[in-house]
């Protein structure tokens, strides 16, 4: 009787013990006060969605999932969104934030300070700088991994009109979802697979256009890569592949790639660092620093052009795959006013696309988005001459004309406002291409906007520039040498396309 009643009083004391305990952190985790915030349009006063990131007193994020009450929706990192209105409960200490609605509008920056017990708000008014949609130029970031139903909020807060969703990946012989802490909470319906293929020989995100095929659909990766591309091609997929995949030049002279990755968000993050060492590699030289990668895979691009293929230029975050915000790296493509997926793809066929990472451009010849044919004329020259719109919420350093692979013009932003947003003329005398970008002043990324080519063609054929195939076709012989004898005939096919003149 002695024991057991010794043993109640143990039991007692530990269950009083484990009740204070579970107090205790219930109090640490309370908030000291509250805050109210509020976004608006400052247009028309309406509530905005829009994405907070949010600082503490050392600099340091407080993360939507750290903080004593978690708060917005979709968080991710250090961000999360409010939906118009949003309220933050924080331990006591001043507070600094950054408000961000997509790139059409300015950031908003932002202080306050919790007090304890405090409930206080706070209105913050989205000022718009531009409308890309109401131009007729859909945004979409062509690879993301967030949660199904958060999709709706994220386009409205980031203005992107399509946003494919990565639900599988290739790893362990299998088809999977992406191994993600994150992915256990995504939604379980399986329509609309677009898959990542990450392999030495490349990296592929099979792409499904209209969202109706699942994962038990995807093919099944052979030991040629031929042939697993050919078999995603007949089940309706598109093929966008990274442009430093090894094999890419056997997958362009096959005709089983249909848009290209020029700015890669994910390629950029700790998730595709080693698909990045797998890839093909730039001269260190000529691509220094941390603008080298981006800066190497514009060079590529327009080596490719060059080379006479035309092919899309398209952008991806990897948002999910990555802690980058959704849209953070993105493709614009003029679709006139059908902001649809079937819109954007059909846009993309025909190259009326700008990619960016910050600066939006919108670039017109003759009233012609880019990837529009001109002749020449009669005298066997022709003049273009580029009128375009741009904004940026970072310092542009300068606008470029690229014609045929070089740079024909550089000119300072102060010197385009000076001539009242008139760019030079370029003139041809003989078939060739030209494209524009937008470079921003920064050290820790290459920021960048870039167009799709405009080509101006003979009688007879466009460019196709001899070195340039030559270039490709030594890429292709590299990879040879690793892959090659997972298809032979493939390989040899390939080559008789690069070491002939363009189609």
């Amino acid at each position: 009787m002695l024991r057991l009643e010794k043993k109640c009083r143990l039991l007692r004391v530990g269950l009083a013990a484990a009740v204070a305990l579970l107090g205790a952190t219930a109090e640490a985790r309370r908030p000291d006060g509250e805050l109210e915030l509020t976004v608006v349009d400052a247009a028309d006063g309406q509530p905005l969605a829009a994405r907070l990131h949010l600082r503490d007193s050392r600099n340091r994020p407080a993360s939507p999932d750290r903080t004593p009450e978690p708060w917005g929706v979709a968080p991710l990192g250090d961000h999360a969104y409010v939906d118009g209105a949003a309220t933050l409960g924080l331990r006591r200490g001043a507070y600094r934030f950054d408000l961000d609605a997509g790139p059409e509008f300015r950031t908003q920056h932002g202080h306050f300070e919790i007090v304890r017990h405090a409930q206080d708000s706070k209105r913050v008014a989205m000022q718009r700088f531009a409308n890309l949609a109401d131009e007729g130029w859909a945004g979409a970031d062509l690879a993301t991994c967030r949660p199904k139903a958060d999709l709706p909020l994220l386009q409205r807060a980031e203005q992107l009109a399509y946003t494919p969703t990565v639900t599988a990946e290739w790893r362990d012989g299998a088809w999977a979802p992406p191994e993600l802490a994150e992915r256990r909470r995504r939604d379980k319906d399986p329509a609309g697979a677009t898959a990542l293929w990450n392999d030495p020989r490349g990296v592929v995100w099979l792409v499904d256009p209209d969202g109706t095929r699942n994962i038990d659909e995807l093919p099944t990766p052979a030991e040629s890569s031929v042939a697993f591309m050919k078999a995603a091609r007949e089940g309706g997929w598109r093929s966008v592949a990274s442009i430093t995949s090894r094999e890419l030049p056997l997958w362009i002279a096959h005709e089983l790639v249909d848009a290209v990755v020029v700015i890669d968000g994910w390629a950029e993050s700790p998730a595709g660092a080693e698909a990045v060492q797998r890839g093909r590699q730039p001269d260190r030289l000529r691509f220094p620093g941390k603008q080298g990668p981006g800066r190497w895979r514009r060079a590529l691009y327009e080596s490719l052009t060059e080379a006479g293929v035309r092919l899309p230029p398209v952008a991806l975050s990897g948002s999910g795959l990555t802690t980058e915000p959704i849209g953070s790296s993105r493709g614009y493509a003029f679709t006139e006013s059908d902001l649809t997926a079937d819109a954007w793809w059909d846009a993309a066929d025909d190259l009326a696309m700008v990619v960016t990472n910050g600066p939006l451009l919108r670039p017109f010849i003759d009233g012609a988005p880019p990837g529009e044919t001109f002749l020449l004329g009669a005298d066997g020259t022709r003049t273009l001459s580029i009128s375009l719109s741009l904004a940026t919420r970072t310092k542009i350093d300068y606008l470029e004309i690229v014609k045929d692979g070089r740079v024909a013009h550089s000119v300072r932003l102060a010197d385009f406002a000076a001539a009242g947003g008139k760019l030079p003329g370029v003139a041809f005398d003989a078939p060739g291409w030209l494209s524009v970008a937008a470079v921003a002043e920064t050290q820790d990324h290459y920021e960048l906007a870039m167009s799709a080519p405009w080509f101006v063609e003979g009688a007879a054929s466009g460019r196709a520039d001899t070195e340039a195939r030559d270039q490709w076709l030594e890429a292709l012989r590299a990879a040879k040498v690793d892959f090659g004898d997972t298809d032979p005939a493939a390989y040899a096919e390939a080559e008789v396309f690069w070491s002939s003149p363009a189609r």
